[in-house]
C-alpha cells in the first residue's frame, strides 16, 4: 500500500505539469490571433505609421507628396494627422469646413470635450490630472491646421489659464 500510496500523487502531479504545458502552449498559438496582438505595445512609429494610411472617407491622399491646389474640386476631402503629448488628432477638409475623423488620447488623457465640425474650426481638449490640451483644426488652402493651447493646472481649478 505505500508504493501506492507514494504513486497517486506523483501521477497527479505529471498530470498537472502536463495540464499546464498544454494550456501554455494552446494560449500562445491562439493568443495572436483571436485576442489581438499578445501583449505587444505600439511604439510612437507604430502608431504614426497606422495614422498615415488614408482612411475610407478621403478621395484626394493626405501627405506632404499632395501639392496644394491640385485637385480644385470643392467638394474634395483632403486629411491629415496631428499628435501632442501623445495624443493624436486626425482631420479633415472638406469646401472649407474642418471635421475631426478620429481623436485619439494618450495614456493617462481622457476627452473633456469636443466639436467635431464640420465647421470653420473643429477642437476636442484632452484632460490629465495634471493639464489639459486643446487641438483646434481650421482648414487653410484646403488642407487641416492644426493649433494647440494648454493649460497645466499651475493657476489653480478655474483660474482659466494662458494657451500657448
Amino acid at each position: 500500500m505505500s508504493k501506492r500510496a507514494a504513486l497517486v500523487p506523483l501521477l497527479l502531479l505529471a498530470g498537472l505539469i502536463v495540464a499546464v504545458v498544454g494550456a501554455t502552449a494552446a494560449l500562445r498559438l491562439i493568443g495572436d490571433g483571436a485576442f489581438g496582438p499578445g501583449g505587444q505595445t505600439l511604439t510612437q512609429a507604430n502608431v504614426q505609421a497606422s495614422l498615415a494610411q488614408p482612411t475610407q472617407k478621403s478621395t484626394v491622399p493626405a501627405g506632404p507628396s499632395q501639392p496644394s491646389g491640385t485637385h480644385g474640386s470643392p467638394s474634395a476631402v483632403v486629411s491629415d494627422n496631428f499628435t501632442a503629448s501623445g495624443n493624436v488628432v486626425i482631420a479633415a477638409c472638406s469646401s472649407g469646413q474642418a471635421t475631426l475623423t478620429s481623436w485619439i488620447p494618450a495614456q493617462g488623457y481622457g476627452i473633456d470635450g469636443l466639436s467635431h465640425g464640420p465647421d470653420a474650426k473643429a477642437w476636442v481638449k484632452f484632460k490629465s490630472s495634471s493639464a489639459e490640451l486643446t487641438v483646434n483644426v481650421t482648414c487653410v488652402g484646403g488642407r487641416p491646421s492644426f493649433t494647440t493651447s494648454a493649460d497645466d493646472h499651475h493657476g489653480g481649478r478655474g483660474s482659466g489659464g494662458s494657451g500657448n
